[in-house]
């Protein structure tokens, strides 16, 4: 079940990559900055998050990109931003029964100049 998820996602990041205009990221950071609700989690639960990432990265792309902001959203939710082959690239880390794990798809931030706002 896991294989198909990541082959759907792998496949949605392909789609709207292309529909995307790549943009060049910014120079990589030493440290990721850390944001958000900081003080609900541990610096080692975010050491966990953060290595749980990077060896799904290299399981999935062969090597690690860097990492640029972690995002604590709560206690149990942690956002991880990268940038994936010039597309702003943003995992989801969710704490279940006390264990970290990454959820099954991520957010691919999507800005062109020619998408309407208002």
């Amino acid at each position: 079940m896991r294989a198909w998820s990541c082959i759907f996602t792998m496949m949605c990041a392909i789609l709207f990559a292309a529909c995307a205009q790549d943009r060049k990221p910014p120079p990589p950071p030493a440290q990721p900055s850390i944001e958000g609700n900081a003080k609900s989690v541990s610096a080692a639960d975010i050491r966990v998050v953060l290595e749980l990432k990077r060896k799904d990265m290299i399981m999935s792309h062969g090597s690690a990109s860097p990492i640029y902001t972690v995002r604590v959203i709560d206690h149990n939710h942690i956002e991880i931003g990268y940038w994936l082959g010039g597309t702003e690239t943003w995992a989801i880390a969710e704490r279940v029964k006390g264990k970290w794990k990454l959820a099954d798809y991520e957010r691919i931030m999507v800005r062109a100049a020619d998408i309407p706002t208002s």
